[in-house]
């Protein structure tokens, strides 16, 4: 007799004990990726981190365009940088990780503006401060984004706890 199953190779899969614990397992491991993206997004930290890396990318930018075509020495256009990348990350952090969405008055807005920039400018003194010192103590002055990566990392905790405790408390 034959199975109902016309193709064997298709018959084989169906009926073979070990393909169904590789599709569990498969499933399983894709659940749990899934699983696990959901938990990182409902953290405040992993989005904080997510919005700084996309400030990374603004200040990095905005650094570049202004020391190679605006012919900016670096302390000026890492100062210029830094609040123009600043600025964006209040924005996505408002909207995405602390999630104040919704109607709110242009002075509030405001005020709440100025409240970040004057923490973020906490974290910029050592943001800047171990810039400065990379850039004079150690050979890395070379690989300006190098020292601009190493210098948002020291300003990274600072902020977060800024932000999270002031700027944005429930």
């Amino acid at each position: 007799m034959r199975s109902k199953f016309q193709n064997p190779l298709l018959s084989q899969i169906i009926f073979s004990h070990d393909s169904w614990k590789m599709l569990f397992m498969r499933y399983l491991f894709q659940f749990k990726q899934k699983a696990l993206l959901r938990h990182l997004f409902r953290q405040r930290f992993f989005r904080f981190c997510l919005v700084g890396a996309s400030g990374f990318l603004v200040d990095g930018a905005v650094f570049l365009v202004l020391i190679q075509v605006l012919n900016f020495d670096m302390i000026g256009a890492r100062m210029v940088a830094f609040w123009v990348a600043a600025s964006w990350n209040w924005y996505c952090n408002r909207r995405f990780t602390f999630m104040k969405t919704g109607r709110t008055r242009l002075r509030k807005s405001i005020e709440q503006w100025l409240n970040y920039m004057g923490a973020s400018g906490v974290g910029f003194i050592f943001n800047m401060g171990s810039f400065l010192l990379l850039k004079s103590f150690t050979p890395l002055y070379q690989w300006p984004l190098l020292m601009l990566a190493l210098s948002v990392l020291v300003g990274l905790l600072c902020n977060y706890l800024l932000a999270s405790r002031i700027v944005f408390k429930s």
